[in-house]
């Protein structure tokens, strides 16, 4: 349970607009390192080519959900 709260306090604002067009990704971005490119983005993830996810939380474990999904897709693709 304390890990899951430590996710929540830790996780940034996501937001998802749909409009007639598509769909545009959000996410609060602090950047924590000088080391760190403006320009890199380790929030929103591309799942396949009609596909993408914006994440908070704890990155990590983004990465994780976010390579089960494409796994996933890949398997619908096949089938």
């Amino acid at each position: 349970m304390e890990y899951a709260s430590k996710a929540v306090e830790n996780g940034g604002t996501a937001l998802g607009l749909k409009c007639r067009d598509g769909v545009v990704l959000a996410v609060e971005k602090p950047v924590l390192n000088k080391m760190l490119l403006p320009t890199s983005n380790r929030r929103i993830h591309s799942v396949d080519e009609a596909h993408g996810v914006a994440v908070t939380g704890f990155v990590a474990d983004a990465r994780q959900i976010v390579n089960r999904a494409r796994d996933e897709a890949i398997g619908y693709e096949e089938t």
